[in-house]
């Protein structure tokens, strides 16, 4: 047995990694060898951190906390551990991996996708009622939020007329998330399109 269970997430950048302690038929006092690495393979570069000769822990487990500034968040860490007896015998590795997550760090923006914005031409569209696409924001965190697009078009880029649109909440598409304009923009008008943070100008023909 072995905490933290394997592939679940911590909350803290120094977690305590513990295990069962091991049986030796020749009742020697045990000791115990931790290392926590970016690989599953412990690849010498890419161990990060090793508690070498921890006593055998009371209460049958034995811990070993992460030093500080050696584990980063949103990362994924293997760890193994092993027990080791006076005459330099050691038991065979018990590995196992955790996921680093301190908090809920908001997604990133999303980017614009279509209609496109930039050189002439490229911003006209010949339909009055236009699908607005944006490329997926991306969640740092393993266990993704369910996240959900608003979009707003407008005439003036402060997006405050009376006739500006807003989505209701579009649940994100697979790699990119769309909204059709509900009502028909006025032809030969500049049009600015925003979703979350982010604006684009686009002219509508139709």
């Amino acid at each position: 047995m072995s905490y933290p269970a394997a592939g679940t997430e911590v909350p803290s950048l120094t977690p305590e990694l513990s295990v069962t302690n091991a049986t030796d038929p020749d009742q020697d006092t045990l000791t115990y060898y931790f290392d926590l690495a970016t690989d599953q393979g412990f690849a010498a570069g890419n161990i990060v951190a090793s508690g070498t000769g921890i006593a055998q822990g009371t209460g049958g487990s034995t811990a070993w906390t992460v030093p500080p500034d050696k584990a980063k968040d949103n990362s994924r860490y293997f760890w193994r551990c092993r027990a080791v007896d006076h005459d330099g015998k050691t038991s065979n590795y018990i590995t196992s991996s955790f996921f680093i997550n301190t908090a809920n760090d908001a997604p990133t923006a999303p980017t614009l996708s279509a209609p496109a914005n930039g050189s002439p031409n490229v911003n006209e569209v010949n339909i009055l009622t236009p699908t607005l696409v944006v490329n997926n924001a991306t969640d740092p965190d393993p266990v993704k939020a369910a996240l959900t697009y608003t979009f707003e078009i407008d005439t003036v880029n402060t997006f405050d007329s009376a006739g500006k649109q807003v989505s209701p909440a579009i649940p994100e598409g697979a790699g990119t998330t769309a909204w059709p304009v509900a009502a028909n923009l006025t032809e030969n008008t500049t049009c600015y399109w925003r979703a979350r943070r982010t604006t684009v100008q686009l002219t509508a023909h139709g």
